[in-house]
């Protein structure tokens, strides 16, 4: 019998709602529940999530009174989530049809406690594609140290290896948070070389002040990873340089 997984949404104010739910609900792999946490958006985007809603009984719909930002909203989705395979979707991703079969598969196969796979990224203006990226096909907590390789559209967790977890609720870098508690652990992660998602950008963000990021991440680091000062220094500099060379292949 097929695992189910919970597939964990949060929306605010996203204009392209719809084909991110599409591509979760479209998927070859059909045993799941998609919680979609709305973040206390707009009138016209709450009608939409209705709508959804009411179209399909594999969809739950949760409503924040007051905006609480993305990290929160997950772990109210975690805490809602039925089932022991977690899997996310921001709300201006869009995930290719057979994504949860494929990296299912290969979870089960190498019965590992994370999987997360390649994407491309496209701009909402533009529709500007980005040069596919990859994650190592093993990832560890190291490796993280150097450079989050776990994009979270991209990521599926299997809870009954980790046991239950959530994310800190800090405004930016909670998922490199979340990665960094797992893998320090001893849980490690896969990457396939496969294109799963179509991560959509160009909205400003939170996460687009670059130095504010930079300075989140130090902060993220130095709480989740047990590393000297000095041995912290030398990761961030590679973090600094992995994130120059993303800048360009965009």
């Amino acid at each position: 019998m097929k695992p189910k997984v919970s597939v964990i949404m949060p929306v605010f104010n996203a204009a392209n709602v719809e084909l991110s739910i599409d591509g979760v609900l479209s998927q070859t792999y059909k045993d799941l529940e998609l919680i979609i946490i709305d973040d206390h958006s707009n009138e016209d985007i709450a009608k939409v999530l209705e709508r959804v809603a009411a179209s399909d009984n594999r969809v739950i719909l949760v409503r924040n009174d007051t905006n609480q930002g993305a990290g929160i909203s997950r772990n109210i989705g975690l805490r809602r989530a039925k089932y022991d395979l977690i899997a996310f979707c921001d709300s201006d991703d869009f995930w290719v049809p057979n994504k949860l079969e494929v990296q299912i598969t290969q979870m089960i196969k190498e019965d590992a406690p994370i999987c997360c796979g390649g994407f491309v990224k496209k701009h909402h203006s533009t529709n500007k594609i980005s040069k596919p990226m990859f994650p190592p096909p093993r990832i560890t907590h190291n490796d993280l140290l150097k450079t989050c390789s776990i994009v979270m559209s991209t990521a599926v967790i299997n809870r009954k290896i980790t046991g239950y977890f959530e994310m800190p609720t800090a405004r930016m870098r909670q998922d490199f948070g979340m990665w960094l508690q797992l893998t320090n652990k001893g849980h490690w992660a896969l990457g396939l070389d496969k294109i799963l998602v179509e991560i959509g950008y160009g909205h400003q963000s939170v996460s687009s002040n670059k130095f504010l990021a930079a300075f989140y991440h130090w902060k993220t680091v130095r709480k989740y990873s047990n590393i000297s000062f000095l041995v912290m220094s030398v990761y961030f500099f590679s973090y600094a340089i992995n994130g120059i060379r993303k800048y360009f292949l965009r």
